[in-house]
């Protein structure tokens, strides 16, 4: 049983290392300078729906269902062969940290317009 798991090990994380590498090659190089926003949340989805396609498509290929070690061998070969994918979460989870003091200024003033119109 031991030999199976470790065969499926090696073999499922060079099956995720080769999708990652393609993936990885598909999507344009990351720069976070000079792109707004939408263009870098954008690019974010689109990787993470190439890694979702991945997953579906390797899963009959690695028979997810009988495998003793669940798949984690190739989530991280899949996950740790694109730099960029890391990069963009990175980006987009600054982004998002830079937006949360603005969102809540937004919530404060819509929360007093709302208590000044129906205290009249």
């Amino acid at each position: 049983m031991s030999s199976i798991a470790i065969r499926n090990g090696i073999s499922h994380a060079a099956v995720g290392g080769l999708a990652g590498s393609i993936i990885e090659l598909i999507m344009p190089v990351f720069s976070g300078e000079g792109f707004d926003a939408t263009s870098q949340v954008l690019k974010l989805a689109i990787q993470s729906a190439l890694n979702g396609l991945a997953v579906v498509t390797s899963s009959s290929l690695i028979d997810v269902d009988s495998d003793s070690t669940h798949g984690i061998p190739f989530s991280l070969g899949l996950l740790y062969s694109q730099d960029s994918l890391r990069l963009r979460i990175a980006s987009a989870s600054t982004l998002i940290q830079a937006q949360i003091p603005n969102l809540g200024q937004k919530i404060r003033a819509r929360a007093s317009a709302v208590r000044t119109s129906t205290s009249m």
